[in-house]
């Protein structure tokens, strides 16, 4: 009996000896990631009550000003997503918001994966910068943690998915951004060349070029203050260098001393790394948008793929320390 009663209560023992080894194992493993997370110079990681990951936005949260700080954010958030994780965007410390931030964010969190339970969020602390997000409709496309009274309205941004070219999807952007009658066949070939190359080239890896299951998404505003139309155009695929891994061309490139990203989508705008496949008007849009940058009625053409930022406005293309996948498009014309 007295046996028994021994091995009962080393058992409860042994029990609890590993509950208390396990719980000192999570402790230091969350030491641990939140000290490589420092190291790297990442956010803590937060956690909500609710098991929700919570997730900073960039201080400048603007693709055109601060693209290593966004698509670094936007790498977090699949991140997490991809881990099963509900994510929190906190977005109350923001001091710089512009439009194809939120135009980027939005295609983001269009994907699958956001279905269901993906992402909340709350409003910048900055009344301007709030009200610029209540007005563009930002919110009748996420849930908010407070204030839902407004979360379904669309506001004055207009926002379009595809996977073709869609002439009548351009011409209602175009309206909707309230651009001059000077602008409108630039604003249009920039739209309709941008939903052709999707097609064309954002195949991701195994599929078939031409037939791209890519979605892009267009997005118009015009801002009542600054007097501007402004336009971004997303899409969710591989990339403009990424394609031409997957079409052979970057082997190519190499052999006549195009080693560097930004050398490479340099040529790929001055059209001289050509469509190598059968397919009718492949490798006429990105030299064509080129030349409506050139031109100047359409204003601050900026292009971010995979590892550059292009200024074709400027001529300036510059390496990204943090690559963002896919392709944006943005630029900005007069009312």
């Amino acid at each position: 009996m007295k046996r028994r009663w021994i091995a009962a209560k080393r058992l409860r023992y042994q029990k609890r000896r590993q509950a208390y080894e396990a719980a000192r194992r999570a402790e230091y493993l969350k030491w641990l990631r939140h000290k490589r997370r420092a190291a790297q110079g990442r956010p803590k990681e937060k956690l909500l009550a609710s098991g929700e990951r919570v997730l900073k936005g960039p201080v400048i949260f603007s693709m055109t000003r601060n693209p290593d700080g966004m698509n670094r954010f936007l790498e977090e958030l699949l991140r997490e997503r991809d881990r099963g994780h509900t994510v929190f965007v906190d977005l109350s410390e923001i001091k710089d918001l512009t439009f194809d931030a939120i135009a980027v964010l939005l295609a983001r969190i269009s994907e699958k994966r956001f279905r269901v339970g993906g992402v909340r969020g709350n409003e910048p602390s900055d009344p301007d910068l709030r009200e610029m997000l209540i007005a563009s409709g930002f919110y009748g496309h996420i849930q908010r943690s407070i204030g839902v009274d407004q979360a379904g309205q669309r506001g004055e941004m207009i926002r379009e998915g595809g996977l073709k070219a869609e002439g009548a999807v351009a011409r209602q952007l175009i309206q909707r951004a309230k651009c001059g009658p000077e602008s409108h066949l630039e604003v249009y070939r920039i739209l309709v060349d941008s939903m052709n190359n999707t097609f064309d080239h954002a195949t991701p890896s195994g599929g078939r070029l031409g037939q791209s299951p890519v979605r892009w998404w267009a997005s118009a505003y015009n801002s009542r203050t600054g007097g501007r139309g402004h336009f971004a155009f997303v899409d969710n695929g591989i990339g403009v260098l990424e394609s031409l891994n997957v079409r052979g061309v970057r082997l190519l490139a190499r052999s006549i001393g195009l080693h560097d990203d930004h050398s490479l989508l340099r040529a790929v705008f001055d059209g001289k790394i050509a469509s190598r496949t059968d397919l009718p008007n492949r490798g006429h849009g990105l030299p064509g948008i080129k030349g409506v940058a050139e031109r100047g009625v359409v204003k601050n053409v900026i292009v971010i793929t995979n590892g550059v930022v292009a200024d074709l406005s400027r001529g300036d293309y510059r390496k990204l320390a943090y690559p963002f996948g896919g392709t944006l498009l943005t630029w900005e014309v007069e009312s």
